[in-house]
């Protein structure tokens, strides 16, 4: 099946929400259970407001959007802030596909790497995107959007987060 990845437009938007809590579902079968309960982070002034600035990317297949991703700039990194396929949709390339558009995405804002947050030993987190080309950053040279993402993740209680980059 072919994904097509594109900007999300307007009504997309009241399914990303849905998409997100599907994707958490992932993390029934981790050391983190709980965020399958989670409530979505993308609210309607995030939804919106990355709308209009043109960060939110979606994939589609047969007319079905099977994923999403928020992106963000912070000077030359590009940020991906939020990436969610659902199991569903697993296995079929929907996730290295938004990660290559990602990519792009920041490349055409003369960003020179990609970076993020994640958990380092959730198979479909740290491992994906390490097998992607991403590398794992030393903690005591982070950027502040990336130390302070980790500070909030951190004093939520979620321990064995981790900042990685892709050179681009």
């Amino acid at each position: 099946m072919t994904v097509l990845i594109r900007s999300a437009m307007a009504f997309d938007l009241p399914e990303i929400p849905a998409l997100e809590r599907a994707a958490s579902e992932r993390f029934l079968e981790t050391a983190h259970p709980e965020l399958a309960a989670a409530p979505p982070s993308m609210t309607d002034a995030v939804l919106d407001l990355a709308l209009r600035e043109d960060r939110i990317i979606v994939a589609e297949q047969d007319s079905v959007l099977c994923g999403f991703a928020l992106l963000d700039q912070q000077g030359e990194d590009g940020w991906l802030r939020e990436f969610d396929v659902p199991l569903a949709f697993g296995g079929r390339g929907v996730g290295r596909a938004l990660l290559a558009f990602s990519c792009a995405w920041a490349r055409g804002r003369s960003c020179t790497r990609l970076t993020l947050t994640t958990f380092a030993t959730v198979p479909f987190n740290g491992p994906f995107y390490e097998r992607f080309g991403f590398a794992y950053l030393d903690e005591n040279t982070l950027p502040p959007h990336l130390a302070g993402a980790l500070g909030q993740e951190r004093a939520a209680g979620l321990g064995d987060r981790c900042a990685m980059a892709l050179a681009l």
